[in-house]
């Protein structure tokens, strides 16, 4: 560029014209260098940070334009490196060594995060991890040096404390305990957890074949037990029954002991004779056109009433 320069110059004595033409050139030079060359951007949803030949300069940049190079400086090597802050998700998977010796696998964990906004923070960041060829850090390589290991660390210490049972009778208590473990140790890392999905997990075969049986034979209990109180329903339902005879007959012996009683009552020596002569009326009633009986009553034989039947003159020889 010097060089460039010089030779422009030297003609600047062959006249006036060709001096409007060198400044028209250098007029074009200084807006390349002042606009192409000296200005960057910081783009938003990143951070930035001037590198030199000795380091980096201490301002984290955030997201706007910025003079990297003094138009001056022929031979600047500064250049700005970026750092990605905008949020991101990754997602994980891992099987785990239960409690009881089976093996538990994860689907998935979903995890969103982003860079931290402390500048303390972010630049350590800057100094620990290399940008790639475009001069970033991103998002992902952020996570897989920070958190990818604290991740995977926490689900393994929380899950395999437990047992496959305590697992599906407590999913939402683990899952919880996972969450807050995750959050708990993000807190020191230069990314921050925005939040956190945890997916199905995969329990073995065999052990769903266990759960299954166990339901089935839980069913047949279940349905016994209905079956008994449906038995049991209809034995009381019959001693419901059977109380309500009793107790119909019981009235009924009552009633008719309260009428003998009151039979027996009514029953005197003058009632009994007053039926004594009905009952001798009636006998004589029932005989007084057949001149064959003659009807001797009970006064007359100390023993009773008697009939006696006279032959026919007919029937005697």
């Amino acid at each position: 560029m010097k060089i460039f320069i010089a030779k422009i110059l030297k003609k600047i004595s062959k006249g006036v014209k060709m001096k409007k033409i060198i400044m028209g050139v250098l007029t074009i030079i200084g807006i390349f260098m002042f606009t192409g060359c000296s200005k960057k951007e910081v783009p938003q949803g990143y951070a930035g940070k001037i590198l030199t030949e000795h380091g980096f300069e201490a301002e984290v940049l955030q997201p706007g334009w910025y003079t990297v190079c003094s138009p001056f400086d022929l031979n600047c090597r500064k250049k700005l490196i970026l750092l990605q802050t905008s949020q991101g998700q990754f997602v994980e998977d891992v099987t785990i060594r239960m409690k009881d010796n089976m093996n538990l696998k994860v689907d998935y964990i979903r995890l969103r995060v982003k860079a931290s906004t402390n500048p303390k923070v972010l630049n350590a960041v800057f100094n620990d991890i290399p940008a790639n060829e475009n001069n970033v850090i991103t998002l992902k390589k952020l996570y897989n040096t920070y958190g990818k290991l604290i991740v995977l660390r926490d689900i393994r210490e929380v899950l395999s404390k437990y047992t496959l049972d305590d697992v599906r009778l407590n999913y939402s208590r683990v899952t919880g305990e996972i969450y807050n473990r995750i959050k708990r140790d993000f807190e020191a890392l230069p990314i921050m957890l925005m939040d956190i999905n945890i997916g199905r997990f995969n329990y073995p075969k065999i052990y769903n074949a266990a759960i299954l049986e166990a339901k089935k034979k839980e069913l047949e209990i279940k349905k016994a037990q209905a079956e008994a109180a449906i038995q049991i329903e209809k034995i009381k339902a019959q001693e419901r029954i059977a109380k309500a005879k009793y107790n119909i007959a019981m009235q009924e012996a009552k009633r008719q002991a309260d009428y003998n009683r009151m039979l027996g009552k009514s029953v005197t020596p003058q009632f009994l004779e007053l039926r004594k002569l009905e009952v001798q009326q009636a006998m004589v009633e029932a005989i007084k056109n057949n001149p064959n009986v003659v009807y001797m009553p009970y006064d007359m034989m100390n023993k009773g009433n008697m009939l006696l039947q006279i032959p026919n003159k007919k029937d005697v020889k």
